[in-house]
């Protein structure tokens, strides 16, 4: 079973947490969302986490929801 999510707080710049299980690449869709959206974090396929990414949160969710789809 694959398994994908992607949380992100209200607070700005925001934090971000990234899992993926049975597939995917947490630590990818991370550098992802910090290279358009700044910030910094690290991990690795099954969890990565970063913080201080500046958007809406409706522009981060919707390219997390593309990058794990």
């Amino acid at each position: 079973q694959t398994v994908r999510a992607a949380l992100f707080s209200t607070s700005s710049p925001a934090f971000v947490a990234v899992g993926c299980s049975g597939g995917g690449d947490a630590a990818a869709v991370l550098r992802a969302l910090t290279g358009r959206f700044g910030g910094r974090g690290g991990g690795r396929a099954g969890l990565a986490q970063g913080g201080g990414l500046t958007g809406t949160l409706e522009e981060m969710k919707a390219v997390a929801r593309s990058l794990l789809a």
